[in-house]
């Protein structure tokens, strides 16, 4: 089963290493369905065994948060 989540990567992060990051998930299972340049983060269904993983990176100084993502809705 996979679970939507946004990664979103801290301030100082070059586009390279978002990049590799991504393409690292990718490789892992993950399916990325959208990229946003401006907040520096993407969104993704991540496997939850890939999704374990990724949650022990968060200290790594790269990824700044990882959150489920979910609808929003404006009255």
């Amino acid at each position: 089963m996979s679970n939507r989540y946004i990664i979103g990567f801290e301030d100082h992060v070059t586009q390279d290493q978002i990049d590799n990051y991504v393409k690292d998930v990718e490789d892992k299972g993950a399916v990325v369905s959208h990229k946003f340049d401006f907040t520096k983060s993407f969104a993704a269904s991540i496997p939850n065994e890939v999704m374990v993983s990724l949650q022990s990176l968060q200290s790594d100084g790269i990824v700044k948060y990882i959150e489920p993502d979910g609808e929003v809705k404006i009255q």
